[in-house]
This record gives C-alpha cells, sequence and structure tokens, in this order.
C-alpha cells in the first residue's frame, strides 16, 4: 500500500482576499444576486463540491423565495446565514467560518480528512480480513448491527466524549473496504416483523471525518450512503447518522440533510454543543429556505460539556472529587455494547459507568485475544445490546455474554463458549444510574411502589458496589452513585 502524506493546509497558497465586510448590517444587502455569488465565488473552499453546494443552495433559495415558497425574512435569514458559512481568509492569512479564525493545527486537522492514508480493511493482514471467518460470522449474524470506525481519530473533539482519539485523522479506510464489510453485515436480511436494526458507520468518530479522493471528484459519508440503500433495499435495515458537524464540512452536511428528506432516510440527529451551536443554527435556517420540510429530518440534540473525561485519561480524573462528579459525566455517551470494525482493528466494546479506573466509560478489548499456552488463536466477541432511554431501567445495561473461540494453527474451531460476565460492580454502577436517570425524568424517584420496585430489581447491584468499596477501592463515581441513591430514598441511608 502506498503511504500518502498528511497534506498540511497551505497558508500561504490560500486566495489573497480580505475578509469581506461583516453580514450584520441590513438584510437587503443581500438582495444583490450578483454579489452573493460573488461572495460564494470568493469562498476558500477547500474543495469545489463545497462551493458547488453552496451556489446550489443559495439557487433554491432564490427559486423558492420567487415562487413565494418561502417568506421574505426567512429568505434574508437564509442568505446571511449562508455568508457566515462560506470560508473566507482574512487579513492575517487565516481562513475563517462563521467568525472563527482557523488555527494551523485545525487546518492540519481538517485537511487530513481527505489527504490521510487509506486502509484496506479487508486485506489478510487488514482489521476485518485477518479475522478467522467463524469469528466474523459471529459478529455478522442475523441480527448483530454495523457498526464501524473509519478513522484512526475524531477531528471534532466534543466534550461530551469521553472514548474518541481526539485529533488529525492518520488513516481512514479504504471506500471500497468499507463496502466490502457492509456487505457481509447487509447478507443476513431482518425479518420484516423484527424492529428496524439500525446500523452506524461511525462511533468514536464523525461520519463527515473522512473524504476519498477518486480522480477528479470526491467522494464522502453521502457515497457510503448511496451504496448502503442499495444494498439493504427490501431489508428491514436503516442507517443512522449522527455528526457533531466537524469545521469546515457544513455544506457535505447540507447536501446530506438535502438527500435524507428526498430519500426519505432515517432523521439525521446533530449532537449540538457550545463550539458549534452557531454553525448549526446558520444550518437550520438555510434548510428551511433552501429545502422546505428538510429541516423536519434533522434533529439538533444539545450535549453537555463533561467536568473531566472528556480530557481522556486517568489524569483528568485524579483531580475528581466525588461531589464535583454529575450523573452526565458517569453515564456518558456510550449507548452499545458489541463489536465495532474499526480501522485499528475490531473491538469488543462493553459499556462501563465513567470512572478513575474506566475512564473512557467503556471497556474496549481487542476481538483477537491473542494465544493460549498451547499457542491456539483465541478471540472473544462480547453479544449486542443497545441502551434504549425509554426503558423503565430493567434490562438497560444487563449483565453481557461473552462467547470466547479458541482456534488452532489450522484455522479450526477447537472451543466455542458463551459466558455472562456478571458482578462487574463498574457495570452495576452504570445500571445503577440508568434506573436513577429513569425514576427522575418520569418523576417517580420518591414514589414508594418505584422504590419498593427498584430496591426489588437492583439490590444485587447496589450490593455488588458496596463490596467493591469495602474491598479498599477508592472510586470517586461509586461513592456519588450511592450517594444520590441514598438523597433520594432508593437505598437506606447509611448505604
Amino acid at each position: 500500500m502506498a503511504i500518502l502524506g498528511i497534506i498540511c493546509y497551505n497558508i500561504i497558497s490560500m486566495k489573497q482576499y480580505s475578509l469581506p465586510s461583516s453580514p450584520s448590517g441590513p438584510p437587503e444587502a443581500l438582495n444583490d444576486a450578483p454579489d452573493m455569488l460573488a461572495y460564494i465565488e470568493r469562498g476558500d473552499f477547500h474543495s469545489e463540491a463545497d462551493r458547488n453546494i453552496a451556489v446550489g443552495l443559495y439557487e433554491a433559495i432564490e427559486e423558492n423565495a420567487a415562487d413565494a415558497l418561502i417568506a421574505p425574512e426567512i429568505r434574508l435569514e437564509a442568505l446571511t446565514s449562508l455568508r457566515a458559512l462560506v470560508p473566507v481568509v482574512g487579513e492575517d492569512g487565516r481562513r475563517r467560518i462563521d467568525g472563527r479564525p482557523l488555527s494551523i493545527a485545525t487546518e492540519r486537522w481538517i485537511a487530513s480528512r481527505l489527504g490521510s492514508p487509506e486502509v484496506d480493511m479487508t486485506s489478510p493482514d487488514g482489521p476485518w480480513g485477518r479475522l478467522p471467518q467463524p469469528v466474523r460470522e459471529e459478529i455478522t449474524a442475523p441480527g448483530a448491527e454495523l457498526r464501524m470506525e473509519l478513522t484512526t481519530h475524531c477531528t471534532v473533539a466534543c466534550t461530551f466524549c469521553s472514548f474518541a482519539d481526539k485529533g488529525q485523522i492518520a488513516a481512514k479506510a479504504s471506500f471500497e473496504s468499507a463496502v466490502a464489510i457492509m456487505k457481509e453485515f447487509t447478507a443476513n436480511r431482518v425479518p420484516a416483523h423484527a424492529a428496524t436494526q439500525v446500523d452506524s458507520l461511525y462511533w468514536g468518530t464523525d461520519p463527515f471525518d473522512i473524504k476519498w479522493g477518486n480522480g477528479s471528484e470526491e467522494r464522502d459519508y453521502r457515497d457510503l450512503a448511496k451504496v448502503y440503500e442499495a444494498l439493504t433495499e427490501g431489508n428491514n435495515r436503516k442507517l443512522g447518522t449522527s455528526t457533531a458537524v466537524p469545521i469546515g464540512e457544513e455544506f457535505r452536511i447540507l447536501a446530506f440533510a438535502q438527500l435524507t428528506h428526498e430519500r426519505r432516510w432515517l432523521k439525521m440527529r446533530l449532537s449540538q454543543t457550545e463550539a458549534n451551536a452557531g454553525r448549526i443554527g446558520h444550518m437550520m435556517k438555510i434548510l428551511a429556505a433552501a429545502v422546505p420540510g428538510s429541516e423536519a429530518d434533522v434533529h439538533p440534540v444539545t450535549f453537555q460539556r463533561r467536568q473531566g473525561p472528556a480530557l481522556r485519561g486517568q489524569n483528568a480524573w485524579n483531580r475528581v472529587k466525588p461531589e464535583d462528579i454529575r450523573p452526565w459525566d458517569i453515564i456518558g455517551p456510550n449507548c452499545a455494547d458489541g463489536v465495532v470494525v474499526s480501522v485499528n482493528g475490531a473491538y469488543g466494546v462493553i459499556m462501563q459507568g465513567a470512572s478513575i479506573e474506566r475512564p473512557h466509560g467503556e471497556i474496549r478489548e481487542p476481538v483477537e485475544a491473542g494465544l493460549d499456552e498451547q499457542g491456539n488463536r483465541r478471540c472473544v466477541v462480547p453479544s449486542q445490546n443497545v441502551r434504549v432511554d425509554a426503558d423503565d431501567g430493567q434490562d438497560v445495561y444487563p449483565d453481557i455474554p461473552v462467547t470466547s473461540f479458541t482456534l488452532n494453527p489450522s484455522g479450526e474451531v477447537i472451543e466455542r463458549r458463551t459466558e455472562v460476565r456478571a458482578n462487574d460492580p463498574h457495570r452495576a454502577m452504570l445500571r445503577l444510574m440508568g434506573a436513577w436517570t429513569y425514576l427522575r425524568s418520569s418523576g417517580a424517584v420518591r414514589n414508594a411502589d418505584a422504590v419498593t420496585l427498584f430496591r426489588q430489581r437492583f439490590g444485587e447491584s447496589v450490593d455488588v458496589v458496596r463490596r467493591y468499596l469495602s474491598n479498599g477501592n477508592a472510586n470517586p463515581s461509586m461513592i456519588k452513585v450511592l450517594g444520590i441513591l441514598a438523597k433520594d430514598g432508593l437505598i437506606e441511608i447509611d448505604d
């Protein structure tokens, strides 16, 4: 495989345009179509694809306004927002998006989305290709949802995420190998009467963090989604899309939102943070004017900043006291157990309560577990479980069955065994916080019947956590959880 250099964005080679005047003046200033098109033309986009999307959105807004499909004030708000998202170069030579100057490091991160080297995940030594066939069959068995991490890093660096490797992308999956893995999963059809399976092509990454060169054209997440649609036609599977809007990819995401509306794909979630709230606001205004009705197919969800774990690593937790930990810091964004096929390798993921001992809020272990004492190959596959926020807390975080394979040097399975990982105090802590969150949101925390039911269902989990602490393990998160439950009367105050 040819090793491609990471392409750094060269500020010296930028088009030397001064930052145009702010669009904060009277909206009437945006009435002149040639001026707006010229503004887009002067924009310093990384790709002509983005410029073309911007022009198409502008033309759609003007056409809808001419046909009286949108009110004049909607048009002017949308044009102001469109103008804000066009990348422009200021007098200091730095690009700006929505008024934010981009640092050299940020430009490197942006450039790495396209310039990073590609990895064939299905090659004999690739993360997926080197797995034994029986193990791949277990991972892709009917009922298994597809989860892939297509890049080594995430360039968004959200403050709510504790488990992504944040930074410049070092490598990405090749388009063809991503499609090949999709085919293995989607070949197992979901019965029409079963619940719809929701697949995802991201995990601790962002779906719009990856682009591929393809001659004079570029491919991105939109192209993968189209292939997925073709592979799953008539199958009870859907592609779930959640993005935190990597800066510089706003127009790709707007184009995907239009596709979502036209093809009736699952609603796209926008993870809204302090850093991207302004850009998401602009995007929603553009959609409402360019493709009326499409804004209903996009669901912005506000995420909180986490207080320590987002810094990733044990050092962040070493400074945390129980009184400073919030429930959100313990539960975190992780939403499923199972296998994630990553460009870094295939990993078994088991959700955990985030703490000084589990700073990422998950256990992530390679499916390839190494060799046993006899030199036989071992692989471990956790079963799939999806967190359901509307559940009553009983089965949101159950103990997880884990299947172990032992294969001899010839690749034959000589043992296949499934065991339940029970009495894990970190999992028990997460289960308690999940149940408490449900009770708080439903208003049933101090209901006598709810308290009795809680003690019946989760008494064992409380005991597991208490025993762990009594054995000399100092875990501020567990101390906090017991304190929360006691305060709300779910466990005895002496606990």
